[in-house]
């Protein structure tokens, strides 16, 4: 009966240990890992819940080398013998290790939900400096807008001032070309004067002469008067018309000498305003050149600087023209229910492949709904 007892003994220690064994989870075990990540997830998504990560016990028992524990009652059950080296008392030993080990990874945890905290406060406390930087960014961004428009204003402005310039130039060539043909025309007038006072002063030099002629005529006629006085009536009435005819000679060449003096003073002074009027188109179009060589290069400079600007809107204007998805084609499609615009290709493969979901914000869409647009 006695060894009886003692085999009954034996086999309900076996059930109790089996049965807490069967209860208890290592905490090294996959199933304690996966649980202990688990909860570092939780950790990780809500800051404020407490999580307890020792591994769920329903019973431990202690086993002592000659006690057997009874589950229900905690009271000894029967006296019986186990060595050191039994299965028992060697898992009950790494039984109790895994449970000291427990506050340390409790430590490990809070280290973990510390650090994890703090991330999060670094990202939140990043997403405000982005956040407030994206709006130094958009005021930069309207400010550079502004600029651009103003820019280009005054594009237009330098563009409309340089054909005012152009048309201003035109006239002025105009009107150095008609005081030229004036010049040219003056200069053949002064040829023609010049001409006449030659004439005049060949006719002086034949006057000149006939006078010259008259006083000989009239020494011979004194001298035939000495000679001859039956013929000095003749002689008388002829030496009176030739006086008046020198005297009419005389009369004309005084004439001719202040036509030709009034004529000689006439073309000091036009030749006098034709140097000043001269002196008057070197100056105007000295002017002219230097004043349309500053506008030019100031336009030039104005247009250097707004070649940047037009390349940039360039730029922009051609990220609104081209496919946002494929960035190569133009857009010719729109889809009526969101109104967004993509190329007919991009489209085309995005129903091929059953995806029928607007590539921006992601609305769904049929085959009637894509409509051609040209822009």
């Amino acid at each position: 009966e006695k060894e009886k007892e003692k085999e009954q003994g034996m086999e309900t220690a076996r059930e109790e240990t089996n049965t807490v064994t069967m209860h208890m989870t290592p905490p090294e075990s996959d199933n304690t890992k996966a649980q202990i990540k688990e909860e570092i997830t939780n950790t990780n998504t809500n800051t404020n819940t407490n999580t307890n990560v020792t591994p769920y016990i329903h019973t431990i028992v202690t086993i002592n080398p000659n006690i057997c524990i009874n589950e229900s009652t905690n009271e000894p059950n029967q006296s019986v013998s186990l060595n050191e080296t039994h299965p028992l008392i060697i898992e009950n030993n790494q039984l109790r290790e895994e449970v000291r080990k427990i506050p340390a990874i409790q430590g490990t945890v809070a280290l973990l939900k510390h650090q994890v905290n703090r991330r999060i406060q670094e990202l939140l406390d990043q997403q405000n400096q982005w956040g407030k930087e994206k709006g130094e960014w958009m005021e930069q961004l309207e400010t550079l807008k502004k600029q651009n428009e103003k820019l280009v204003e005054g594009n237009c402005q330098c563009n409309i001032y340089l054909n005012k310039l152009k048309e201003e130039r035109g006239y002025l060539k105009q009107e150095i070309k008609l005081l030229n043909n004036s010049n040219e025309m003056f200069r053949q007038g002064m040829m023609e004067l010049k001409d006449q006072t030659d004439i005049l002063s060949d006719r002086l030099k034949q006057v000149n002469d006939s006078l010259l002629h008259s006083k000989n005529y009239g020494k011979e006629l004194n001298e035939l008067l000495t000679l001859s006085g039956g013929k000095f009536d003749n002689i008388k009435e002829q030496h009176k018309i030739r006086g008046n005819e020198l005297d009419w000679f005389k009369t004309r060449h005084d004439q001719l000498k202040e036509d030709f003096l009034d004529i000689k003073h006439k073309y000091a002074l036009k030749e006098m305003e034709v140097e000043r009027l001269h002196q008057q188109n070197l100056d105007l179009l000295a002017n002219l050149k230097k004043e349309i060589q500053e506008r030019e290069l100031r336009a030039q400079n104005q247009a250097g600087d707004a070649d940047e600007i037009l390349k940039h809107q360039l730029f922009l204007a051609k990220q609104k023209i081209y496919c946002s998805v494929c960035t190569q084609n133009e857009k010719n499609a729109i889809l009526t229910k969101c109104l967004h615009i993509f190329c007919r290709d991009c489209l085309q493969r995005t129903l091929v492949a059953r995806n029928r979901k607007c590539p921006v914000c992601s609305t769904k869409f049929a085959n009637s709904e894509i409509q051609s647009i040209h822009l």
